[in-house]
């Protein structure tokens, strides 16, 4: 068998493992999702709905960060916040989730400038709330930068919100 095989049957072990959804709920769910997301992570968005992909994601986090099987999602989302060192998912190119758009699409959504779920992808909603965010602080360029996620978090931290230490790391290399 060959090692990219014996790893995809582990993940399929661990993504069917039974987890505890129904009793964290919809809002701890959200947050799990969201951790995933600003992390590499991709459960799809950030609805706090349970689907195979948030399975899959908490699998593949686990796997990556050693931890075992039937550890529950409340476990998951501890390790996700205050774990150190931080346990990042390998960029994958082309239409996946991305931390960075995660961390911009978090912090316009709390200052009110994006309201779909959070999913890590830049998407036409995603790229109108930076466009608007931009101009009314006077930021110029079109992308999520080293620039664009100072102001957004300098902003939040102005505005009473709690900016997960994750973004802040985002920038930082591992």
């Amino acid at each position: 068998m060959t090692r990219r095989l014996a790893f995809a049957l582990v993940l399929a072990v661990l993504a069917a493992t039974p987890l505890r959804a129904e009793e964290i709920g919809r809002f701890y769910l959200h947050l799990l999702q969201v951790q995933l997301l600003l992390h590499g992570y991709d459960p799809g968005p950030a609805t706090g709905e349970m689907t195979g992909r948030t399975r899959w994601a908490v699998a593949r986090y686990r796997q990556d960060a050693g931890l075992p099987a039937d550890i529950d999602f409340l476990d998951v989302l501890s390790h996700l916040r205050y774990a150190a060192p931080r346990v990042m998912a390998k960029p994958r190119p082309g239409g996946h989730a991305s931390a960075r758009v995660a961390a911009a699409q978090y912090l316009l959504q709390k200052l009110g400038y994006f309201i779909p779920p959070i999913d890590g992808r830049l998407g036409e909603e995603t790229r109108a709330a930076i466009a608007a965010y931009r101009s009314e602080h006077g930021l110029a360029g079109t992308e999520i930068d080293d620039a664009l996620i100072a102001s957004l978090t300098a902003t939040a931290q102005r505005n009473g919100v709690e900016v997960p230490s994750v973004i802040a790391a985002l920038d930082t290399p591992p």
